[in-house]
């Protein structure tokens, strides 16, 4: 009822809930290990036809490029985008499917290692020029560093606990992830619970914590604006820090 008036609803058609799952479409992409100068091998997961443009991704935390990315580009309209594209998926190490346990001793690579394991998996594929899609890894804030200390040490003696699988959650889906889609935040619960290797992400999780500001500065003049041409006191440098 709606303003004391009977209203029909017309049109209306029913659909199934979404099939959501996180399982890796076998045979779908080729696989190929590669190993780095950093002593850790990169898995990445290559769709298409080599000689056509590249579209590059790399995953968020606690994922890899079947949790992240595969649902995403088997959305039609992202089918119909990636078939004019070779796409290459990059894991992180360790963080493929059925990862093995990278050594205590092996040291993992921090935030910038990583930056410069993507370029010589480019290298390796021989990729001159590509689109690159990230989630990001971002950058910890105060609390999140407390919460990630935590993560770190639950992880490596107690495996995925209740406390990570919760901090996962509150990272991919925010504070309010209740209020999320019932059917895909119970997805990713049991995909924290049971899929990850724990030793590995505690490995990612420790670099994410400690990374630093890149070190880019970048210096902007205006001297060849208008009055301030050639007025050196009346142009300015800016600095900045780049996340």
């Amino acid at each position: 009822m709606l303003g004391g008036e009977d209203v029909e609803l017309r049109n209306v058609s029913l659909s199934t809930p979404l099939n959501r799952n996180l399982n890796k479409d076998v045979g779908a992409y080729e696989e190929r290990k590669i190993f780095t100068t950093k002593g850790v091998s990169v898995t990445v997961a290559i769709k298409g036809d080599p000689s056509k443009p590249a579209l590059l991704t790399f995953h968020d935390l606690g994922l890899n490029f079947v949790s992240n990315f595969q649902a995403f580009f088997n959305y039609p309209d992202m089918v119909e985008i990636a078939e004019k594209f070779c796409v290459y998926h990059v894991n992180a190490p360790g963080q493929e499917e059925g990862a093995e346990i990278i050594s205590e001793h092996v040291e993992y690579p921090n935030m910038e290692d990583l930056a410069e394991i993507v370029n010589e998996v480019i290298n390796e594929l021989k990729i001159v020029r590509y689109v690159g899609i990230g989630v990001g890894l971002g950058v910890p804030g105060w609390v999140e560093w407390g919460y990630q200390k935590r993560n770190v040490n639950h992880l490596r003696n107690h495996g995925v606990t209740q406390a990570v699988t919760d901090y996962l959650l509150w990272h991919h889906f925010g504070v309010c992830h209740e209020e999320r889609a019932h059917d895909l935040v119970n997805i990713f619960k049991q995909y924290f619970s049971t899929d990850i290797q724990p030793k590995n992400l505690a490995k990612l999780m420790e670099q994410y914590n400690w990374r630093t500001a890149i070190q880019i500065d970048r210096e902007f003049s205006l001297e060849n604006q208008g009055g301030n041409a050639k007025n050196p006191q009346n142009s300015y440098s800016k600095y900045c820090w780049c996340i």
